[in-house]
């Protein structure tokens, strides 16, 4: 067999040539019945010319290699000796680049993890807001606002982001604390009305009852015969005087006097032992010892209303 190829390097003989393989082809490609005695034989024959060339060709594979690879071996060691000199002088280089460039990433590493914990404390200001009153959070926004990104290099466009959704973050939650800060102050001053309702009510009843017990006692002083008492009651118009008995006055219909009209008014208690004050108090309501009454031309008129006690005559028994 014969080998060539476009660069023309040398033949190849391994002394089987292509018409040898093709004959070889044509007489052995069947494989006969190995069941028969006629097929075995054949097949026995047949390897006897078969195995003999193949290892043949292989032992003349290795006679031929032997030269190319004592050339190899040559070859792989001038390699070899040539790469240590190589070597020897790429090393230190090698290791003094490596250094920096070791150096290099690690400051990088470093820089971009503090970069990361100042975007970690922008993207935490909502946290820190949480539970705060509102000008707390307005100054929070405000000093967000004012924090700068420009030196963040590598982890500018994270820290922009950050500071973003941390900003809207910290105005939502502005509006909504307002919100709640304006309903607290309403409840709050809604209870402060309240207390001071409650208060009033108290002090009301606490006044009426001091009254009643007082008008109780008045009243239970009245089951003795008393003196007769005088009111009388001036204005800009004559003196109207109101004689009454010790123990009730009562003015059923409005009276008229010199152009006058006076308001019915009931006073149920005794002004010759009770407090004048607040027997007038009692007679005139609440405002006090002085009224505005209005006459049949509408002039008004401010009565003023004196009590002072009379001393009367007791009739002896017969």
């Amino acid at each position: 067999m014969q080998a060539n190829t476009d660069n023309q390097q040398p033949i190849i003989e391994f002394g089987v040539t292509d018409a040898a393989l093709s004959e070889l082809k044509n007489t052995y490609s069947s494989v006969p019945d190995v069941n028969t005695t006629s097929g075995y034989e054949e097949i026995k024959g047949a390897l006897k010319v078969l195995t003999p060339l193949r290892t043949g060709i292989e032992k003349k594979r290795k006679e031929l290699k032997a030269d190319a690879l004592a050339w190899g071996k040559k070859v792989d060691g001038e390699a070899k000796r040539i790469t240590e000199v190589l070597s020897s002088l790429e090393a230190p280089l090698k290791t003094a680049k490596t250094e920096v460039d070791e150096r290099k990433k690690r400051e990088k590493e470093e820089r971009i993890a503090r970069l990361q914990k100042k975007v970690d404390a922008i993207s935490a200001y909502p946290q820190t807001a949480f539970g705060q009153s509102s000008s707390v959070i307005a100054s929070l926004i405000e000093e967000l606002d004012a924090f700068e990104i420009e030196d963040f290099y590598d982890l500018s466009k994270e820290a922009a982001l950050a500071k973003a959704a941390s900003l809207d973050k910290l105005t939502e939650m502005l509006q909504a604390t307002i919100s709640q800060e304006r309903e607290a102050a309403a409840r709050k001053e809604e209870e402060q009305r309240q207390t001071e309702e409650r208060k009033r009510l108290d002090e009301e009843r606490a006044e009426f009852e001091r009254q009643q017990a007082a008008f109780n006692k008045q009243k239970a002083e009245l089951d003795s015969p008393q003196p007769e008492a005088e009111v009388v009651r001036q204005s800009t118009a004559p003196i109207v005087k109101h004689h009454v008995q010790p123990t009730e006055m009562s003015l059923a219909k409005p009276e008229e006097s010199s152009g006058v009209l006076f308001e019915s008014k009931e006073l149920t208690t005794c002004v010759t032992t009770y407090d004048e004050r607040e027997a007038l108090q009692r007679f005139f309501g609440d405002e006090g010892m002085h009224d505005i009454y209005c006459d049949e031309h509408g002039n008004e008129y401010e009565l003023e209303v004196v009590v002072r006690r009379v001393k009367t005559k007791t009739k002896k028994a017969a």
